[in-house]
């Protein structure tokens, strides 16, 4: 009897050691998982923050590559835009002795045949540089004076003409598409000009008119 009962309280503690050896591994596992959770958790919210910060530098980058290219096709469009710009710069002087020499005003029919053929090769010249996309700032006597294309090179005080409108066309203005090339240069009417002097004397008066008679 003692024997068995011996093997009982054997047999209840072994179990109970075992229930609480199992009841701890559970809970180690529970725990260890728990961990290993929480690790991958952090892991993922690592990994996360790190494809968010190349997704932030690849848009960087990107930006920048396309406003480097538009940057890059901007200046090309205005390199071929502003192509001949040097060039027709240099032909400016020879369009203002044209100018200059189809301006006169000759009775001799030899001399008037000369000016035809100067103004049929002007106007080929002309024809040519506005293809291009050349405007000629050709203003007219009595036009407004535009400081925007024109350039005073001179006054005129006259009743002639309404002040700042042109009275005279030295040189015509050119632009090639929106750029100023080189102002027209024009002589502008101006208002009289009135110099208001009022001379003060500061002459010393004795209170004495008899003193002031005889001096």
């Amino acid at each position: 009897m003692e024997d068995n009962k011996r093997d009982n309280v054997n047999n209840t503690f072994s179990e109970t050691s075992e229930n609480v050896v199992e009841e701890k591994s559970k809970k180690e596992a529970k725990a260890e998982k728990k961990a290993k959770l929480h690790a991958l958790e952090e892991e993922n919210i690592a990994l996360k923050a790190e494809i968010e910060k190349w997704k932030n530098k690849y848009y960087t980058a990107y930006a920048d590559t396309e406003n480097l290219r538009k940057q890059y096709d901007a200046e090309q469009r205005d390199i071929r835009k502003y192509r001949g710009a040097s060039f027709i710069a240099k032909l400016l002087p020879a369009l203002d002795s044209f100018q200059v020499v189809l301006s006169q005003n000759v009775s001799d029919s030899v001399l008037k045949n000369y000016l035809t053929g100067f103004e049929y090769v002007h106007n080929q010249i002309v024809e040519a540089i506005v293809s291009e996309g050349v405007e000629v700032i050709a203003p007219k006597l009595g036009d407004n004076f535009d400081a925007r294309s024109m350039h005073a090179m001179d006054t005129l005080v006259t009743k002639e003409f309404t002040p700042d409108t042109i009275t005279k066309v030295y040189t015509n203005g050119y632009k090639l598409h929106d750029r100023l090339l080189r102002p027209a240069q024009v002589e502008v009417a101006v208002r009289e000009k009135v110099e208001n002097v009022v001379a003060k004397e500061t002459t010393t008066v004795d209170d004495d008119p008899q003193k002031n008679h005889l001096n």
